[in-house]
């Protein structure tokens, strides 16, 4: 599991302006947390102004697409090269109808409120549903 990233100016710019160089990316390999022994696998990334964070999401998915779960968290950027190991800071997202666990693909943050935040997220079901949620980050 790989996190890339770039300056935004400099990385818009870069397709905004021909002839410029792309920026350097900071790399940066992460740790997340298994279920039943199989690691899970980064499945959505997006920033956040508010928090100045990555709000990840990631997912355990077998062959044959049996999901096993999915875990949402956010990383700040500054603790992207510090902490890799995400596994303490990664919330097991809760099972959807008649406990099945659910594969989110992605999430937004639409608010903050101290460590309480609001987002929505995608679930790959082949209906792409839309799931509003809060949850505590610590």
């Amino acid at each position: 599991n790989t996190i890339i990233t770039f300056n935004g100016d400099d990385f818009f710019r870069y397709f905004l302006k021909p002839g410029e160089a792309l920026p350097e990316p900071r790399i940066a390999k992460v740790t997340l947390p298994e279920i039943n022994h199989h690691q899970a696998a980064l499945t959505g990334l997006s920033f956040s102004k508010k928090t100045n964070s990555l709000a990840y999401t990631a997912a355990v998915e077998l062959k044959g697409d049996v999901i096993l779960g999915s875990f949402i968290g956010i990383i700040e950027l500054e603790q992207l090269d510090k902490n890799s190991d995400l596994t303490k800071s990664s919330t097991l997202f809760p099972a959807g109808d008649k406990g099945k666990p659910l594969k989110i693909e992605s999430m937004l943050i639409r608010s903050v409120n101290g460590t309480r935040i609001n987002a929505i997220a995608v679930n790959d079901n082949d209906k792409s549903n839309v799931i509003t949620f809060e949850w505590n980050t610590k």
